[in-house]
This record gives C-alpha cells, sequence and structure tokens, in this order.
C-alpha cells in the first residue's frame, strides 16, 4: 500500500493540528519532507521528534513527528489552516495520497483487528460523538451491546432457537434508536405560526441572541440554528420560519423549507400564541406533524 496523508484534526483554526501518515513507503516520503534538528535519525518506533517540514530549501512550519508503528508516523503542526494546507500539498508532491480521517483511520484499525469488525465500527465512530454520555455507549460496545450478543448466539450454536434470537435484535435495534440520538445528537424543530415566540425561545435556549426578535410577522425568513446540550443529549435547536399562507415567493420559499426541516428533525415542538386565535397551518404542515413525535 502507498503512502496515505491524513488531517485527523477538525476544519478550523486551532493551535496544534495532527497529520497522520501510513504506509510502506512512509519513511522514505519522511526523508525528504522532514528535517530533525538534531540531525540524522533512524525514524525508531516511540521516538519523537523536532524538526521543520520542508519543501526543498525552504523551510514551512517547526513540527513535531512521533513514530507511532513501522510504517505509521503522526506529524503535530501549528493549527492555522493555510500552515496544514501548504503542509499537506508538499506531502501530495512527494508520493503521498491524501484521504479523509475517516478512511485512513478505518485501514489503521482494520489493519490491527481485521476480524473484530464491530469493534472497528465503535473506533470510528468515537471520533464523531457528540456527549460523554455518547463515548460511554460506544465503548461498551467492545464488551457489551451487540458484540456481546453476537458472540452468545455463536457460542449457543443450534440450543437457542432463531426466535430468541430475532426478539433480542429486535430489542438491541429499539434500543440502538435511543443510543444513536446520544452518540451523535438530535435536531429539534421550532415550528409554528408567525410571532408566536419561536425565535425568543431559540434565544433562551442557546442562553445568547441567536435570532432577530421583533412584534413583525415573519421576521425570520430562514431558518436559524443553535447547539445547546440537554444531558444526556447535544441537540440542535432550528427555528424555522412560521406557516402562513402568501403569495410572495420569499415567503413560499421559506414555507418549503420550514416542511423540508420538520421532516427530517428528530423532534417537532410545536410553539403556539394562546392569546390569540389559533391560525390554520397548511396541509402539508399538518400531515408532516402529524407523524412526529
Amino acid at each position: 500500500m502507498g503512502v496515505r496523508a491524513a488531517v485527523m484534526t477538525g476544519p478550523g483554526a486551532g493551535a496544534i493540528a495532527t497529520i497522520e501518515l501510513s504506509g510502506e513507503s512512509v519513511r522514505r516520503v519522511l526523508e525528504k519532507v522532514f528535517r530533525p534538528s538534531g540531525g540524522t535519525t533512524a525514524f525508531d518506533v516511540g521516538q519523537i521528534l523536532l524538526g521543520h517540514v520542508v519543501d526543498g530549501a525552504e523551510a514551512i512550519d517547526q513540527v513535531t513527528l512521533g513514530c507511532e508503528a513501522t510504517q505509521r508516523f503522526t506529524l503535530h503542526c501549528h493549527g492555522n489552516p493555510l500552515i496544514v494546507e501548504r503542509i499537506m500539498e508538499v506531502l501530495r508532491d512527494h508520493g503521498a495520497s491524501l484521504v479523509q480521517a475517516e478512511q485512513l483511520r478505518a485501514e489503521t484499525l482494520g489493519a490491527e483487528s481485521p476480524a473484530d469488525t464491530m469493534a472497528l465500527e465503535a473506533q470510528l465512530a468515537l471520533t464523531k460523538v457528540k456527549t460523554l454520555a455518547g463515548a460511554r455507549i460506544i465503548a461498551s460496545q467492545r464488551s457489551g451491546g451487540l458484540s456481546a450478543a453476537a458472540r452468545r448466539w455463536r457460542d449457543a450454536g443450534a440450543t437457542i432457537s432463531l426466535d430468541t434470537v430475532r426478539a433480542q435484535a429486535t430489542r438491541i435495534l429499539t434500543d440502538s434508536d435511543i443510543a444513536r440520538l446520544i452518540i451523535s445528537g438530535c435536531t429539534i424543530a421550532l415550528v409554528g405560526p408567525p410571532n408566536t415566540g419561536k425565535s425568543t425561545l431559540l434565544n433562551a435556549l442557546a442562553g445568547r441572541d441567536k435570532a432577530v426578535v421583533a412584534d413583525v410577522e415573519g421576521t425570520t425568513r430562514d431558518w436559524i440554528s443553535a447547539e445547546i446540550h440537554i444531558p444526556p443529549l447535544a441537540a440542535e435547536v432550528i427555528d424555522t420560519a412560521g406557516f402562513v399562507a402568501s403569495d410572495d415567493g420569499v415567503d413560499q420559499a421559506a414555507q418549503v423549507r420550514s416542511a423540508e426541516l420538520l421532516r427530517q428533525a428528530d423532534v417537532v415542538l410545536l410553539v403556539l400564541d394562546a392569546s390569540r386565535p389559533l391560525e390554520s397551518p397548511g396541509e402539508d404542515v399538518l400531515e408532516a406533524l402529524s407523524r412526529r413525535k
């Protein structure tokens, strides 16, 4: 397998960025792009080196380089996106294939534990988990959850009935719907007529002014969202345009988008103003609401 390189840290500016490299020719690539501060090196496993990533005679950035395994290295550079992009370009120019972090992690973990696919999926999911509770659920999958159930079914062999396996699998799938929300987060759509307080509620939940609030109907013409934490959930709350009949093209587009967000949301929060008569939403909104939580 050729050399692969991936940025393992999230997008955007940060103090430090991490680039992982792996492959049979990784040492040859590093010999061309890494200049150690202490002179020559043998890149011994477990060694951490200080030096510079270079492009010919030009030093791009001072970095640390860790030798994780014979064919796997981790490079830590400054987190400026322009620096990270330039380093990745230099690696590509010297033969490395640039891949996504998930792809590189899957290849690495698959090589270490090729038979344990459930443990591999759990490790990959840890990179995207939204809450500490979700991380605990993922960690337990290596010894419990579906992995444990599969081992029990395998060990039981012919002594366990298909009906029992089916019932246990159904229960696991039901529990996984709840676990998915804790692991990946959920979306909450605020829907309702104009000027009923959806934007005010969004700002209160977010703890800051995310949406413009006014007494004029139709202030929100496009959706606005905020990330909040309701243990054990991480939730994205979406403030949608109030549903109202209108011949205005922008209003109609906003209504279509609101209905789409409503259908995609995990939870719909219908916001009404009890001080005035209830306005009837459109049929598309009513149809979407009738099948939502």
